[in-house]
């Protein structure tokens, strides 16, 4: 699809059960006043629409967010991934009432130059952290739930990472 500033794409209600990651480029890109929004199911947002990957090894991304500006997803969910949402080097990206979940790795994480906003979002029971915020990186969390990621809730490895009005559970060093 030849995606532009404005377009709003809506995801039925179901399980979709992807061969590759939804990968949103320099493209297919927004802007921070005017983004692409991508909506599933918003009367059941963290269970209606979900995005699953057929196996969580290396490589098995949900969403690449890469050089892509101005991208809002909200009412979805992104499970069984080897990471559920990678973001680099974009700006005005956006995950509302996102679930991510049963990942390898981090459920999100966010890399060179990602300006990454995090809103009503559940990071949840990834085999590594629900966030890993890498240099380069600005994330913003706020109202959001990280919780029974086996490593820790919150991962910084560089970066900026402002927290408000979240729930993190977690344990460790280096992270919250």
């Amino acid at each position: 699809f030849d995606l532009e500033a404005g377009d709003r794409i809506w995801v039925d209600t179901g399980v979709y059960e992807e061969p590759d990651a939804v990968l949103v480029g320099m493209k297919d890109s927004g802007t921070t006043g005017n983004p692409i929004r991508v909506v599933g199911n918003v009367a059941k947002p963290y269970s209606g629409t979900i995005l699953k990957r057929p196996g969580s090894a290396p490589g098995y991304t949900g969403i690449q967010l890469s050089y892509a500006n101005g991208i809002h997803f909200d009412s979805l969910m992104v499970s069984n991934a080897h990471v559920g949402v990678a973001a680099e080097n974009g700006q005005g990206l956006r995950l509302d009432r996102v679930r991510v979940g049963y990942c390898s790795t981090n459920a999100v994480l966010a890399s060179g130059n990602a300006g990454l906003t995090l809103s009503a979002s559940i990071l949840e029971q990834s085999l590594s952290a629900g966030l890993q915020a890498q240099t380069g990186s600005a994330v913003k969390v706020h109202n959001c739930l990280i919780r029974d990621n086996s490593r820790t809730a919150i991962f910084m490895q560089g970066g900026d990472v402002e927290v408000k009005n979240s729930i993190l559970e977690a344990s460790g060093t280096q992270g919250y």
